[in-house]
């Protein structure tokens, strides 16, 4: 296999670009001219001779390409072989649903399903919120009822086991 092609030429992206708009996968168009895909896009980033614009009229072109295609694979009358066989109808449906889901996919403005969603109802949330203040308001108020409690209760001392009292008497003992 000859070395791909890594410098930029007109005719070359012009070529690419031309595969491209007749319906061949970018892939498919770069590899049949000698260019790697990626050197490809660095061209792109680069925008040698307005490059970008010519990719974007080329991706038009490739997307109206396969629309034609879906339309004609549609209005086609059945062969014999699809009459006969029932798996060949069945591919000609996949293919028709592949072409489908790549116009979907990569021209979704176009082709994409759009959705549109519209609320229409309103809610009122004064009373959820009313409902919220409240509860806030009666736990802080059990919060200070709490701290009220705690100081008002006088402090209670537990009474010593025989053996602790020994141990703190030997203690006191000792210091003497």
């Amino acid at each position: 296999m000859p070395r791909p092609f890594t410098t930029y030429t007109l005719e070359r992206t012009n070529k690419i670009l031309a595969s491209l708009a007749s319906g061949m996968t970018l892939a498919k168009s770069c590899k049949l001219h000698g260019v790697l895909v990626m050197t490809f896009f660095a061209w792109l980033e680069r925008d040698f001779d307005d490059l970008k614009k010519r990719y974007e009229r080329a991706k038009i072109s490739h997307m109206e390409h396969l629309s034609e295609k879906i339309a004609s694979t549609i209005e086609a009358p059945l062969s014999d072989e699809e009459k006969e066989y029932p798996i060949a109808f069945k591919r000609r449906e996949l293919q028709m649903k592949r072409l489908q889901w790549e116009l979907e996919k990569r021209h979704r403005n176009v082709y994409g399903n759009h959705v549109t969603v519209e609320n229409k109802h309103t809610i009122d949330l004064k009373p959820v919120l009313a409902k919220i203040e409240e509860r806030r308001k009666h736990q802080q108020a059990n919060k200070a009822m709490r701290v009220i409690e705690a100081t008002e209760k006088p402090l209670e001392l537990t009474k010593l086991s025989k053996a602790k009292q020994s141990v703190g008497k030997r203690k006191k003992l000792k210091c003497e």
